[in-house]
């Protein structure tokens, strides 16, 4: 639920275009992820809760995720730096959301969250990390706008 109120507050609090980029760049983490742990993938990441999930897996996402965010910062207006940091903070955040959904899946019993797409974990397989992306998205922005706000306040 809690998670729900900041993807909620994530996209009521930024522009349409942040919001396309976060997607995108979060999609692109999940697809290259995949791709590169089918092709290079030898030493699993997280065994007990997603055992294909790989070392290789992640690092293909997030240097792809990058490449992607870099190439989009037009879209949502970033700087350079502020691209390189929140492209990667992304990835981390996908990662996790992805590895919560699937421990989530494990506790219950259940393999995927549906079947719509063949060899696939379900339909909430497309936004488990686009859940928590979000999520961390929105308060890492309320942290910042807080400490620049008590920044401006004690100058």
């Amino acid at each position: 639920m809690l998670l729900a109120f900041g993807l909620l507050g994530f996209i009521w609090s930024e522009t349409g275009r942040v919001v396309l980029f976060v997607f995108l760049v979060t999609g692109a983490f999940d697809g290259f992820s995949q791709v590169a742990g089918q092709n290079f993938g030898h030493h699993q990441l997280a065994p007990q809760t997603s055992p294909a999930k790989t070392i290789e897996g992640s690092a293909g996402g997030l240097f792809g995720a990058v490449a992607i965010g870099m190439w989009l910062r037009p879209l949502a207006g970033l700087s350079f730096e502020v691209t390189l940091i929140s492209s990667g903070l992304t990835c981390v955040a996908a990662l996790f959301g992805d590895l919560l959904a699937s421990k989530v899946k494990r506790l219950n019993g259940v393999k995927d969250f549906g079947t719509l797409i063949p060899g696939h974990g379900g339909i909430l397989d497309r936004f488990d990390s686009f859940v928590m992306v979000g999520c961390g998205w929105w308060l890492a922005t309320l942290v910042l706008r807080a400490c620049a706000h008590l920044s401006l306040t004690f100058d």
